[in-house]
């Protein structure tokens, strides 16, 4: 699988690490919806708890919907990502998936779908 992710770069010179959903059998559970959309963090490393165990440390020059302020404490910030990783888990059973394989990814296509793309840096 090539995975080329969809970036756009913030008014504060992040790159966003930009989330697709689509009703295509070929994207994770998670990202299935009724409509294609393009989700972004238009906002830069708000996020105080980033980083903070469990979360994944923040990365320079880049932002996510991670680094959103949410003003939960460290142990509701922890209880909920924790369900959200196991909800996760659970809808990328069936088929069986691993979400890591889709972190960076926007849309997964068939192949045949990607055949007339070009893609030209």
């Amino acid at each position: 699988m090539t995975v080329r992710p969809v970036e756009w770069t913030t008014s504060g010179n992040h790159i966003d690490d930009t989330m697709g959903f689509a009703p295509l059998l070929t994207m994770p559970v998670p990202r299935r919806s009724p409509y294609v959309a393009i989700a972004l963090r238009p906002g830069g490393q708000q996020n105080p708890l980033r980083g903070v165990r469990p979360t994944p440390p923040a990365q320079a020059g880049r932002v996510s919907f991670l680094d959103v302020p949410h003003g939960f404490d460290e142990a509701t910030n922890a209880s909920m990502w924790k369900t959200t990783e196991e909800k996760v888990a659970q809808l990328m059973t069936l088929p069986a998936d691993r979400p890591s394989l889709y972190r960076r990814a926007a849309f997964v296509l068939g192949a045949s779908a990607v055949e007339g793309l070009a893609f030209d840096p």
